[in-house]
């Protein structure tokens, strides 16, 4: 089963306070969740998730990747 951007923010929003680009994709393209530990290039098609104080977005594209970040 795959998940979009948009459900999963809808979620998130009915609990938790969450900022989130104006443009979520409503495409069920997400697969699982994988926790990220700052290294390493995020993959198209990922939910990602990390609690990292310093966390910083990576430089490349990410039209089809999806973060939280705690």
């Amino acid at each position: 089963m795959r998940l979009s951007a948009l459900l999963i923010t809808w979620h998130l929003k009915k609990k938790y306070s969450v900022n989130a680009s104006d443009w979520l994709s409503a495409e069920p393209h997400l697969k699982y969740p994988l926790t990220y530990d700052g290294t390493g290039k995020l993959e198209d098609g990922i939910l990602y998730m990390s609690d990292d104080p310093d966390f910083s977005i990576p430089s490349h594209k990410l039209s089809k990747t999806f973060l939280i970040i705690k």
